[in-house]
């Protein structure tokens, strides 16, 4: 078996795990609850997102909760 010197490796593993969260390029996820007032502004922004890409025509709805996703519409 190979011998390895523990700092060694674990530096290694440190160079890697770094470059990897580089790559992914990601914060870390919320903690702290959204208050009421910022839940509902967030919602009205994604409904007006919606509306918006239906109107557009690059969402168009098929079904009560079908949607397609038009990737060449403007």
């Amino acid at each position: 078996m190979k011998r390895v010197k523990y700092n060694d490796f674990k530096d290694k593993v440190r160079t890697k795990a770094v470059t990897t969260m580089k790559m992914l390029d990601r914060s870390a996820p919320r903690r702290r609850p959204r208050d009421q007032g910022e839940a509902e502004i967030l919602v009205r922004l994604a409904v007006v997102s919606w509306d918006r890409a239906i109107s557009s025509g690059k969402l168009q709805k098929k079904g009560e909760r079908r949607y397609s996703l038009r990737t060449d519409a403007r």
